[in-house]
């Protein structure tokens, strides 16, 4: 925190006068562009479901559900593992689960699947964001065959997670009215974030990172503190 005094000294001791660099998520882009050259879509077929029979084998017990179509796409399969790891969270009967991603080339997702793991590991191992999952530990591991991967999810005992019925005192257009006000208070009339125009746009700027101006997407939740990944999967 700063005061008065500190405001009009340095332009260091206030981080927000600070000139930050632009950064961008890519949920768009992932991963290389698809291999050149005639393919024939039997054959690749055929080996896609080779490679399925293969993961499978590694799961006794437990069958994979696979991601196809319109669900293998960057931002459904983060939202997704987020999703899964709040069930596994507040389960009392599964402790396991298994997602598969099947495409033309779904190995192009590793890397953001890989980011998701680092980010489950880093809230777990932070002492100061370990209640983040309550007393629940979620192992996960990669497993890839061909350009399919699949991602274990495991849950090594803690203490299930119940939801608060207190935190359902306001409905989803009262939380969305709060934050869209906060948005144009802070982000906006502040200029805490020099992309954000108003509360019902933004992305003003970032033209040249090929990032449009697009409406804010507001969306409410009745998570607990301590189900952070249930508010990462968007739900």
């Amino acid at each position: 925190m700063t005061n008065d005094n500190d405001a009009s000294g340095s332009s260091s001791s206030c981080p927000f006068s600070k000139q930050y660099p632009k950064f961008r998520i890519n949920f768009t882009k992932v991963g290389s562009k698809k291999k050149q050259g005639l393919s024939l879509p039997f054959v690749g077929n055929l080996q896609r479901s080779l490679d399925r029979n293969k993961l499978q084998t590694k799961f006794p017990g437990i069958q994979i559900q696979w991601l196809d179509g319109n669900d293998v796409s960057a931002i459904k399969i983060f939202s997704r593992l987020w999703r899964e790891t709040s069930n596994l969270s507040a389960s009392t009967n599964a402790d396991r689960v298994v997602l598969g991603l099947t495409d033309h080339d779904a190995s192009k997702f590793l890397g953001l699947v890989q980011h998701w793991m680092d980010i489950l590991k880093w809230m777990q191992e932070e002492n100061a964001f370990s209640s983040l999952l309550g007393n629940v530990r979620i192992n996960s591991t990669i497993y890839t065959e061909g350009d399919l991967i699949a991602v274990e999810l495991v849950r090594e005992g803690g203490e299930v997670i119940t939801p608060d019925d207190n935190l359902q005192q306001y409905d989803s257009e009262t939380l969305s009215k709060r934050t869209q006000s906060w948005v144009k208070r802070i982000l906006v009339e502040q200029g805490i974030c020099p992309f954000t125009k108003s509360a019902k746009v933004s992305g003003q700027g970032l033209g040249d990172l090929g990032i449009p101006v697009a409406r804010i997407y507001y969306c409410s939740s009745h998570a607990s503190p301590n189900q952070i990944s249930k508010l990462m999967a968007g739900m």
